[in-house]
């Protein structure tokens, strides 16, 4: 998803593609919900497993996997911000927005 390019990866970001979505074609713009969803699936997918192998590591290792669990509760956050600031509730698609939050929430 990183590569698309279409989806912020930090806070200095945010203002930019908030822009950028608002100059995509309205048929992508309709769709977009999907996109969005399915990145916060695999950042839940991704924040699970780390979770799960971080469990068997040794001590010194800890550090580094709880920065990257860190790092995608951010991109998580950052992800349903994002969503506000696209009116993405308000956009028919109500029901992707608490699936977003339902998911961000398994991550805390």
């Amino acid at each position: 998803m990183d590569n698309l390019q279409l989806l912020p990866k930090n806070d200095s970001e945010m203002t930019v593609k908030v822009e950028a979505f608002q100059e995509l074609d309205s048929c992508i713009r309709q769709v977009f919900h999907h996109v969005i969803l399915a990145s916060m699936e695999a950042l839940c997918h991704i924040y699970k497993s780390l979770k799960q192998a971080g469990s068997s590591v040794s001590f010194d290792q800890r550090n580094a996997v709880e920065h990257n669990l860190l790092g995608l509760q951010t991109r998580a956050r950052l992800l349903v911000i994002f969503s506000r600031l696209i009116n993405l509730p308000n956009s028919g698609n109500a029901d992707t927005f608490v699936r977003l939050s339902q998911l961000e929430k398994n991550m805390m």
